[in-house]
């Protein structure tokens, strides 16, 4: 289209027109290839985060305006509507300290009479270290030839105290804040803290935190008829993993497993306790719906029946009676067939 174009050959104003609109032409043409190049790439970018793991480009929506309508049905409603006020919030504040203003003499006049206070609540944080030195009493024991040491206050183990566990916990949990943004902060209030602390903060000694969230699991298991599941790919330390979600309208719990097999559903269902395997009449039917070899079902005859087995005693027996079971059915697959889930009340 540019070879079209000789700017020598521009005589008149509507010579001019005409290439004018010729390069507009070729502009709304590159730009509209151009949006279409972007949406591609940023597809493609998306699509390489997916395969990481990872989510792409959020989708946002534009903002609508909405138009401030001052009609009403009726003049009750427009009566109700300039009624409406804020509740009044100091009955929910927690007074911490009281401190009292005077008025300053100097501008006072000779006959001003004192006439009480006028309160006035305004909200404000203290964030500053508070660091402790403990002093432990030290008792001995000569007859028991023993040394007796005072224990801390409880929450108090290590060189940090429980104040700043919880709020590097709920900075990085709940305000989602990055650890290096976190150990800024700590470092600017006055705490001398490394990296590697924050670090370890966040991720060990969290033994609590796993005993309530497997509580709060099996409350949710054991208190209503039914669950969701479903899986979404996750990265754990460079690898691909799987996130369980198990949920519905009261709960939602989070597991992270290796695979999405069988056994690993089970295991997420069953709250990560001991497997137990049970062959019944049950165990042959699912196994003929799944078209089992026959020499793998047969032996299984020979097995204790309608007894609960551990992981230990099932793949000894397998050892036993079906050692070489082939490629096409791998021990790991005929665990899976037979691991009972049992009842959701004894989950």
């Amino acid at each position: 289209m540019l070879k079209d174009i000789d700017p020598t050959s521009i005589q008149d104003i509507e010579g001019a027109r005409q290439t004018i609109r010729i390069l507009l032409n070729l502009v709304e043409t590159l730009k509209q290839e151009n949006d279409l190049l972007k949406e591609e790439v940023q597809h493609l970018k998306d699509e390489v985060n997916r395969l990481k793991g990872e989510q792409g480009k959020p989708d946002i929506k534009p903002k609508k305006n909405k138009s401030k309508s001052t009609n009403y049905s009726s003049e009750k409603e427009r009566r109700k509507k300039k009624k409406r006020k804020k509740s009044s919030k100091l009955g929910r504040i927690e007074i911490n300290d009281t401190r009292k203003c005077e008025v300053d003499p100097e501008i006072l006049p000779v006959d001003a009479q004192f006439k009480g206070h006028k309160e006035v609540v305004v909200q404000d944080i203290v964030f500053k270290p508070n660091n402790i030195k403990f002093q432990k009493e030290v008792c001995y024991s000569a007859s028991q030839n023993k040394t007796y040491l005072a224990q801390l206050p409880e929450g108090y183990d290590g060189e940090f105290g429980p104040g700043i566990k919880a709020l590097a916990l709920t900075l990085y949990f709940d305000a989602n804040i990055s650890e290096a943004k976190i150990l800024d902060l700590l470092r600017n209030a006055g705490i001398v803290i490394s990296a590697g602390k924050v670090s370890n903060m966040l991720i060990k000694k969290q033994d609590r935190f796993h005993e309530e969230k497997r509580a709060v699991y099996e409350a949710g298991l054991n208190g209503t008829p039914w669950q969701n599941i479903d899986d979404t790919g996750t990265r754990v330390n460079g690898q691909n993993q799987y996130c369980q979600i198990i949920c519905n309208p009261f709960y939602t719990a989070y597991f992270t497993t290796e695979d999405k097999s069988r056994l690993s559903v089970i295991d997420v269902l069953r709250n990560s306790k001991e497997r137990v395997f049970v062959i019944n009449s049950e165990t042959f039917s699912y196994l003929t719906f799944f078209k089992m070899p026959q020499k793998v079902v047969t032996p299984l005859a020979r097995f204790p029946q309608n007894q609960e087995l551990n992981e230990q005693e099932f793949i000894k027996l397998l050892a036993e009676h079906i050692p070489k079971l082939g490629p096409y059915v791998g021990k790991r697959r005929l665990a899976s067939s037979l691991l009972t889930l049992k009842k959701i009340s004894d989950i």
